[in-house]
């Protein structure tokens, strides 16, 4: 059984009607059995909900929602989901098998290492668990310009990634407690997920690797592909370039 996910974290709900249409289009197109969407605000609200617009123009028929602003769509039922915080949730398919979606702490470190330990804790190797989203940290795996990126980042004020040498816990944590980045494993290459043409983020300041998909080691023999689609098309969708990666299972 083919299973196919994408993620992409919208910007602030997705304001723009012609934004929207185009957010619709490419999801369509990419024909996804799991879609994961960060940024959600304002779409469980009010009669007219966006949410309901958005199942009835993708065929999506469950989902489950985190007040922290993150969704997963599902065209199967879903079999429950345990809220583990603020913008963070496990959504189990089956009794074995599920999603950690993740928006992480905008602000510092610390603050996502705490949000990182929980959800480790809630991590099963006996299980099949993928871990996606926006973790708004930075990878050792990546290769940055580290005194350049530093320098940069001080002419802005933006300490969230760092403010003497680029900080890396966050990262560090979940690749030693043994997940495994699939970006990483399909790229050799920098992959970078912001900024866009469309961004509107002052804290995107540079090639960075914000979004990741983690999966446990028993499921990379069913990992067909992961990568960030950087196309011309999902510029101008959000100010994050979306994931897409399927499995075989």
């Amino acid at each position: 059984m083919k299973m196919k996910v994408l993620y992409l974290n919208l910007y602030e709900g997705v304001r723009e009607r012609e934004r929207f249409e185009r957010i619709i289009s490419f999801i369509n197109e990419e024909d996804p059995d799991i879609v994961v969407l960060a940024e959600l605000e304002g779409w469980m609200d009010g009669e007219d909900r966006k949410v309901d617009l958005f199942l009835d123009r993708t065929g999506f028929s469950f989902f489950s929602f985190n007040k922290g602003n993150v969704a997963l769509f599902s065209k199967k039922p879903l079999l429950k989901t345990i809220g583990i915080r603020h913008g963070v949730m496990k959504v189990y398919l089956t009794e074995n098998f599920s999603f950690i979606v993740a928006h992480l702490n905008h602000r510092d470190e610390e603050s996502r290492l705490e949000e990182v330990k929980d959800i480790l804790e809630n991590t099963n190797f006996d299980e099949s668990s993928i871990l996606i989203g926006d973790l708004n940290s930075l990878s050792p795996l990546d290769n940055y310009e580290e005194e350049q990126l530093i320098k940069h980042f001080k002419t802005i004020n933006l300490k969230k990634f760092g403010v003497e040498k680029l900080r890396f816990d966050v990262q560090k944590k979940i690749i030693d407690f043994g997940l495994i980045d699939t970006v990483k494993r399909f790229s050799s290459s920098f992959e970078y997920s912001v900024p866009t043409k469309f961004n509107k983020d002052p804290n995107h300041a540079a090639k960075l690797r914000l979004d990741y998909l983690y999966v446990t080691p028993n499921l990379m023999s069913k990992l067909k592909y992961s990568k960030i689609i950087r196309t011309e098309e999902t510029e101008m969708l959000s100010d994050h370039f979306p994931i897409v990666a399927e499995f075989d299972l």
